[in-house]
């Protein structure tokens, strides 16, 4: 029945709820309303300035903070800023770069009191700050739909499939992968990490 595939308006939003899901992590972004994230960073304090947000665009940040602490120490978390030149931020990146002076300054070679913990511990970098998108484009709206069609495509096969009807080819679960792929390519952000 044309008029009734059977799917339910519950069915169709969590679909779509995936979809959405889907696009963020193909496109490396967040296209949703913005989104406040607290995240915790390893670090090597021997080479490490650079630091990556987990979700991208940054829009504000609102805390860079370093722990101070060893290990078997409570923790320390000193408070950076751009204000007073400590940090540099990049919101398209989602990057922060501790600026040198305050880098050197912490962790001099020739400084014996240094103030930095030992290098490869845990949860040594504290980074608050709000992402997502001001406007979602037209193109990321469609390959959203394009998305949630395709995952409503394999559900219905799947479940023909399992009914005993094999009339299916993989190629009309695939019938909009290019525009997929290409909207994808379009607005990909690569991943990056602190090493």
């Amino acid at each position: 029945n044309v008029n009734n595939a059977g799917i339910s308006d519950a069915v169709l939003t969590g679909i779509l709820e995936r979809a959405e899901a889907r696009v963020d992590e193909l496109c490396g972004r967040t296209w949703s309303n913005t989104t406040v994230t607290n995240e915790l960073l390893d670090s090597n304090f021997l080479s490490d300035r650079d630091y990556f947000t987990f979700k991208r665009p940054v829009l504000n940040l609102t805390t860079f903070q370093v722990n101070l602490a060893n290990d078997d120490e409570a923790d320390n978390w000193t408070t950076l800023t751009e204000a007073n030149n400590e940090i540099a931020v990049t919101l398209a990146t989602g990057r922060v770069t501790i600026t040198e002076p305050i880098f050197n300054q912490w962790f001099g070679e020739t400084d014996i009191n240094n103030k930095m913990p030992p290098p490869d511990q845990r949860n040594r970098i504290r980074i608050t700050y709000n992402h997502g998108a001001s406007s979602i484009p037209a193109d990321i709206e469609e390959l959203t739909l394009l998305v949630g069609a395709k995952m409503l495509r394999e559900a219905v096969v799947s479940r023909s499939v399992m009914s005993g009807r094999d009339e299916f080819s993989p190629s009309m679960i695939d019938v909009a992968q290019s525009r997929i792929d290409a909207m994808v390519a379009t607005h990909q952000a690569r991943s990056m990490r602190s090493i």
